[in-house]
């Protein structure tokens, strides 16, 4: 039986309208794949993707208002306990770090160097390995000279509860206890750490 006029004419329409929307779909889906392709190639280093599997933006400043820093208690490198609190009064620079981080071994220099200029009196840089090997932290730390004190955190617990998502970050901490803002990715120049410590300052 043959088909009718109208039913062979909705079958023509039918073919014609794959054979036209399957090259364009084809089209745009390559146009697609070249345009990230691109982007991967192209974008700014501050949009990449680093090797420790983060968005590698190194000293982008990200403030931080109406929250308290979390209190934590460790135990440093050198045996003694630390915890946040004793620090009440002064800017805090907390540095998140690891042995394991390639960010951390090109920032930590710098932040050695920045320590000593700041008045001890009014700030304080405070490093935390964290999810390291104890016997790598001490040598990363003899290695690239730390001359900030620093501490152990295992268990990573204490980067969990300020929700870090890559090493190195460093949070900048208020006189009164108050989270300031924070660095994403490794600090390139001291200036930006004695910015950071002015702003802090300002903040009470």
């Amino acid at each position: 039986m043959l088909a009718s006029p109208r039913r062979r004419m909705a079958a023509i329409s039918a073919s014609t309208i794959r054979a036209r929307i399957i090259p364009a779909f084809a089209v745009v889906l390559v146009l697609a794949m070249l345009a990230l392709l691109g982007w991967a190639m192209f974008a700014p280093k501050s949009q990449t993707v680093s090797q420790d599997g983060r968005i590698d933006a190194p000293g982008v400043f990200v403030p931080i208002k109406g929250r308290m820093a979390p209190n934590f208690a460790l135990v440093d490198f050198s045996g003694q306990n630390i915890a946040l609190k004793e620090f009440r009064g002064k800017t805090v620079v907390l540095n998140f770090w690891a042995s394991w981080c390639d960010s951390c071994k090109a920032e930590a220099p710098l932040l050695s160097h920045v320590a000593p200029t700041l008045d001890p009196n009014k700030t304080v840089i405070l490093g935390i390995d964290a999810l390291d090997a104890k016997a790598d932290g001490q040598q990363f730390m003899q290695q690239y000279g730390l001359t900030f004190r620093s501490a152990f955190d295992a268990s990573g617990s204490v980067a969990v509860d300020y929700g870090i998502s890559g090493m190195p970050e460093t949070f900048i901490i208020s006189p009164s206890g108050k989270l300031v803002g924070k660095f994403f990715g490794a600090i390139t120049k001291p200036e930006q750490v004695t910015e950071a410590v002015a702003a802090a300052e300002s903040a009470g």
